[in-house]
């Protein structure tokens, strides 16, 4: 079986964010990938010791040199890309992207660079990260990064649609802005830049469980990937993965690392359990 996907990302030891994240979900759907880690962490920054490194720009240029010279890149199709802790990162990715959308590749982009109206990536790499998105089908910000991305204020949906229209402009195709805070509710918004009968502008208004849990943007872009790789179209494929999420929020109890591990059985369901709004 071929390599299929390069996911671009962070590595923990423990837990359940990033790349490790990636592998667990794409291993259960049986999606062969080629995984480069953009940091080899202890655990998630949130814990109060950290240990290990970030990946230097010449150990991914190394990798990406050697991935293509032995031709484990040859029948690849999709590349996500996840967290970036230096802007030299970005920059020597966005090289990569840029060889590869020539033969027509899928890019998959998680702009991962805050929450909750803070960031927690050096300025630098926002900066990069707006070349980056420019190369993207889909990016799946929160409302934080599509602020940052879109250089404006998102606090309704209003604003979201307002911001995804200003990245449509410069050539981002689809856009999925995963929270937009709304009360006791958070809303999921999907913005295309070309509707068609199938890919309508939509939001879902999604309950908010108690808790804060790592994990969950990564789950959420994995398992999305997954499903459209299979051809769903996005709009069941959204439905899917929050339906997947939110069950697998509920199986997560004493900790605040998402249980993937003891969830992986809810991953291919096909349930659909939201009401999407479909957009005028």
């Amino acid at each position: 079986m071929s390599n299929e996907v390069m996911c671009i990302s962070s590595y923990v030891c423990s837990g359940f964010v990033g790349n490790r994240c990636g592998m667990i979900i794409l291993d259960h759907f049986q999606i062969q990938g080629i995984f480069v880690l953009t940091t080899h962490f202890s655990n998630h920054t949130q814990y109060k010791h950290l240990g290990g490194s970030c990946m230097l720009e010449a150990d991914i240029k190394s990798i990406f040199e050697a991935t293509s010279a032995n031709s484990l890149d040859k029948d690849m199709k999709y590349i996500i890309t996840g967290y970036f802790p230096s802007s030299a990162l970005v920059d020597i990715t966005i090289e990569k992207v840029k060889e590869y959308k020539q033969k027509g590749i899928f890019f998959l982009c998680d702009p991962i660079l805050g929450d909750d109206g803070r960031l927690y990536t050096k300025p630098e790499v926002k900066e990069s990260m707006k070349k980056l998105v420019l190369y993207a089908d889909l990016i799946t910000p929160n409302a934080t990064e599509l602020e940052c991305l879109s250089d404006q204020k998102v606090n309704s949906v209003n604003d979201a649609l307002q911001a995804c229209s200003v990245l449509h402009n410069k050539g981002v195709k689809t856009i999925i802005v995963t929270s937009i805070n709304d009360g006791d509710d958070i809303i999921l918004l999907c913005s295309f830049y070309k509707q068609t009968d199938v890919n309508k502008n939509f939001k879902v208004k999604i309950h908010r469980l108690k808790g804060f849990f790592t994990g969950v943007g990564d789950t959420f872009t994995y398992t999305l990937f997954a499903w459209i790789k299979q051809g769903v179209p996005i709009p069941n494929a959204v439905n899917r993965t929050i339906s997947t999420l939110q069950t697998i929020i509920k199986n997560t109890t004493g900790t605040d690392e998402i249980n993937l591990i003891h969830s992986t059985q809810f991953l291919k369901s096909t349930d659909e359990l939201f009401t999407l709004e479909y957009l005028n």
